[in-house]
């Protein structure tokens, strides 16, 4: 599985913010600071995940609402 759907997966069910966070805090706990470059690259790659499952999500976001403004807008022509 690719790391933007764990990330899309994860934060549908903890929401954005706190999965970005606990996503950082693992990688804090797992690279040591020793290791600035690799920590770097893994911040990167987390970062770059989020974006992505952000744009889904927001799109998504988008399209729901676009349908309820038609299912509104189809009401209240009916009545």
């Amino acid at each position: 599985m690719v790391l933007w759907e764990i990330t899309l997966g994860t934060a549908y069910f903890l929401g954005m913010k706190r999965t970005y966070r606990l996503a950082l805090r693992i990688q804090g706990r797992v690279i040591s600071p020793k290791h600035p470059r690799i920590r770097q690259f893994v911040h990167r790659r987390v970062c770059a995940a989020f974006d992505v499952a952000l744009k889904f999500h927001r799109n998504i976001h988008e399209r729901d609402i676009e349908v309820g403004r038609n299912a509104g807008f189809y009401v209240g022509l009916t009545e």
